[in-house]
Formats: structure tokens, sequence, C-alpha cells
């Protein structure tokens, strides 16, 4: 199994010269953050990681030119990318070109640039997965005593019980935290209206990602951040979390790795500190592998699909060294038929019937690419759990690997990677948990003895029942005996005890006790 822990690369390059391109060529934006008139390019630092070590050296700058054009018939639509090193963050551009002559003409034109990291030629593919499942007539209405929220279909949303979303909520919910969606754009619905950013759309240039004309985007985001007990669809694994919609691909689910690229670096530059791939190809592009080792230089933590073929291709950018792989399980956790294997394979997640958000409604889908969110999720419930905010990238993988739950081969497999997702265990793993504390207490003569199973300073209170309402009576500390002791009055009918939450352990409460 790979780290996520990428190795150094050579720094950046000088500032780029802008040079014409052939005539009848028409260029793409330069960069997302230009394009929304963002502070561009400034440097950004986490983590003791800088922005400089985005910058692989490229063998495309020096290859010859027809060796990258190779591919491409007479007739074949394709776009000439160059990456170029501004102040520090990678700047893309591309130019539309028409047939093999076209684009050789103009990728030597591009490696000529001063400046230039990496050229490369793509072609328009479907980046979205098929998805193998679309149910929407058997949603039932909510059971009391069975369901996550009180939202009408809850029932329907198996994976939040798996994961143990109830639980996870009391100890984060995602406030704070903003997560990319790059996809297919994000529709405004009601269950996501609260969380909603602007965004970017990277296809026509303009600010303003909300608009999702295939609903994968919007699938996806409502996996993450869709509202809790609002009365309206389902529930967001991390419900207050925000959501930032940036429009990649077209309605088909089609797009170039360059606008891909453009919206991880807009996402990056915005502050988003979780980047969402619901999204694959087979093609390793340099503009897509700049803009992703930026997004981990920068200290973002970035989750990726590892596909739906059933095979064992590496698909990217989940094969990049540093990006979280996700494979897909099923109600019995089981890793699903349809998920991809391999070294890209990180941790599973519930992938099989996942209800969510489309546009005008809700539906259940299954894919690696709802897999994935749930993981984007956990991310940022981490990141805004109290002991652990400011969680760094590589800390938020080891807490989501160390807490994961075996279910394939023992140990760490091509299937599932560590384990299925926890998202409270990954909670626990980061001490936002109580790391198994327990508070054991007895009532004897007036006297009530309160045993805790860890030896450390711990507050002790005790508490009395005065109506429906609990007072505090008097503190006590255990000190490293682990024991604290109360005299009681026999007047009072109930006792309690709590234990306050600390940086390590989280409150425990013990049940009533009656004076014997």
């Amino acid at each position: 199994m790979r780290k996520v822990i990428s190795g150094a690369m050579p720094p950046g390059l000088a500032a780029a010269i802008a040079m014409a391109l052939a005539v009848g060529l028409v260029a793409t934006p330069a960069s997302a953050a230009s394009a929304v008139g963002d502070p561009a390019h400034a440097a950004v630092t986490h983590d003791g990681e800088t922005p400089a070590d985005w910058a692989e050296v490229d063998d495309s700058v020096a290859a010859p030119a027809r060796t990258l054009t190779a591919d491409l018939d007479a007739n074949d639509k394709a776009r000439v990318v160059t990456v170029k090193d501004v102040d520090g963050a990678p700047v893309i551009t591309a130019a539309n070109v028409k047939g093999r002559t076209q684009a050789t003409a103009v990728v030597e034109q591009q490696q000529a640039i001063d400046g230039a990291v990496a050229v490369a030629v793509q072609q328009k593919q479907r980046l979205v997965a098929g998805h193998p499942m679309r149910t929407t007539g058997s949603m039932r209405t909510s059971q009391t005593g069975r369901n996550v929220s009180s939202d009408p279909y809850s029932e329907s949303q198996w994976a939040l019980r798996t994961l143990e979303a109830g639980p996870s909520w009391s100890l984060a919910d995602g406030s704070g935290q903003t997560v990319a969606v790059i996809d297919t754009g994000v529709s405004r619905e009601p269950d996501l209206a609260k969380n909603l950013l602007v965004g970017w759309d990277v296809i026509r240039g303009r600010s303003d990602g909300r608009d999702d004309q295939n609903g994968h985007g919007t699938h996806v985001a409502g996996v993450i951040a869709a509202a809790s007990n609002n009365g309206i669809g389902g529930a967001g694994l991390a419900p207050r979390a925000k959501v930032l919609p940036v429009r990649a691909l077209d309605a088909a689910g089609k797009g170039y790795w360059s606008d891909v690229a453009n919206g991880i670096v807009y996402a990056v530059n915005q502050g988003a500190g979780v980047i969402n791939l619901s999204i694959g190809g087979d093609t390793d592009d340099p503009s897509l592998r700049a803009a992703v080792n930026y997004a981990l230089a920068s200290g973002r933590v970035v989750v990726a699909a590892v596909g739906n073929e059933g095979t064992g291709a590496l698909t990217y950018p989940a094969a990049y060294p540093g990006v979280i792989g996700v494979a897909a399980t099923d109600r019995s956790d089981r890793v699903a038929d349809f998920s991809n294997s391999g070294s890209a394979v990180d941790l599973a997640a519930p992938g099989v019937a996942i209800m969510s958000t489309v546009p005008g409604g809700f539906a259940s889908y299954s894919g690696t690419s709802m897999a994935t969110p749930f993981v984007s999720a956990t991310a940022a419930l981490l990141r805004s759990a109290a002991v652990a905010r400011g969680l760094g990238r590589v800390d938020v993988l080891r807490a989501l690997q160390a807490s994961a739950v075996d279910v394939d081969s023992p140990g760490v497999d091509s299937r599932s990677g560590a384990g299925r997702l926890s998202a409270r265990n990954a909670l626990c793993a980061a001490g936002a948990c109580s790391y198994g504390l327990q508070a054991a207490a007895s009532m004897k003569k007036r006297k009530l003895t309160v045993r805790l199973n860890r030896e450390t300073v711990q507050r002790v209170i005790l508490q009395r029942k005065v109506g429906k309402k609990w007072k505090q009576v008097s503190v006590r500390s255990t000190m490293a005996s682990g024991v604290a002791v109360f005299k009681v009055k026999k007047r009072v009918k109930a006792y309690r005890v709590v234990v306050p939450a600390t940086s390590e352990t989280s409150a425990v409460v013990t049940r009533p006790l009656k004076v014997r």
C-alpha cells in the first residue's frame, strides 16, 4: 500500500511569458483563480509543506512534439495544454486544435515557452462513471428509532447508520470546513441551500458552479453536506460543512483534464480544505498531476474514486501518490463487484444504493463516486472536531486508515485498502472520543465511589436531582488513582457523576444512583 506522503519535487520555474497562438486557435481561461478575480497565485502553506513542491520535472517539455500528437487523426479535435509556474502556483492554459498537424505545431510553440513545466495533448472524455443503480420508487418514510435523522428519507440512508453518523455528530458536524466538489456542477436544491457556496463554472469561465445538467455532482454534494433534521430529503455525513461547487464536466459527464485541473487550483486558492473528485480516467495527465500535487503541497485532503470497471486497472487521479483512493462496499460490508482494485485503493466506503439529492429531488445511485464523498465528509468532520481542528492531510489519512473496519482479506488488501470507513472510529482515532474512558459508580452507606479505567488526572463532578433537573453538588479529582469518593445525603433521591470532556476524552455520565 502506498503512503500519502509525496516525495519532494524540484521548485517551480520562473514566471510565464505570454505567447501568441496560431491563427484560428481559441485559448481557454488561463487559470481558475483569474477567472473569478481571486488573488490569484498567492503562496499557500500548511503543515510545513509549501506549494513549491508541486512542480515536477516533466519529460513532455522536451519530448518530440509528434510523439505527443501520435494518437491524433487528421480530423480529431483536441487541446494542447500548457502548465506554467507563476509565483509558485500552476497556471494551466489550453488551446483548441484540429488534427495532428496543427496540434504538433502548437505543441512545439508551447514547449518553447519560458516557464513551461509540462505540455499535453488532451481529448474530451467521459470522466464520470455510469450509475450501476438508480432507483427512486423504493424509498420509504422514516420509522422512529431506526434512523440517524428525522428527515423523510432517513430510513433509506443505510450508509449513515453503518458509518455511525449519529454518534459522530455528537463529536463533530463539519462546521467551519469547506469541501470542493469538482464534478458536473451542483444544483440549488433545498436540502443543500444552507451549505452551498457559489463556486465556479470552469467550462463557461465564469463564477457560479450551481448548475448541474447531469445530476452526478448534486448527488455527491448531498452525500457530503445535505442538511440534517430539516424535514427535507436525507442528511449528509457532514451536515454543516460548506460545499464549493466547481463545474468541470458537461451534461454527459464528459470533459477535459485541464478543466478539472483548473478546478482543483481554484479550490485550493479559495481555501477548500478537502477536495472531492468522484471522477476518473485511465490517463496520467500532466496538468491533472500538477494540480493534484499543488493541492497536496498546500495541505489539502484530496479524495478520489478508484473506478467502476471491476478490474485492477489504475484510475487517475486516485492512483496519484497522496490522493486517498476509495472503493465501494454494500449493505453487507462486502466490496462491490463493480469496484476497482489495486494499489490505488486506500479505503472503502458505502457505495451501493446511496440515497442523496439530485436536480429536482432525490435518488439512489451506486458507484465508487458515491463512496468517495463519505470519505471527504469524514475528513471534514475530523478537521472540524475541537481536539483535531487543523489536522493535517497526512494525519487525516492515518486516522481514517487506523480506524477502518476490516471487511475483506485480513489487514490491508487491494480491494478495500485499510478497510471500510468508520466516521466515529476515525474521530476517536483523532482524539475526539473517550478512548474507552469508563466511569463506574457505586453507592454504599451514603458513600458514592467512582472508579475510572484511566489513571490520569480527571475532574469528577457529583450532581443531585432536583425536580427534573440535575444540579452540581461538588467536584473531586481522581489524580493518578482513578478513584474519587463523595459523601452524600440520605434525603436526596438520586445522584449521578459527570466526567467532563478534556482534550483527550469525551464526557462520561453515569446512570442515576439512589442513596442506600
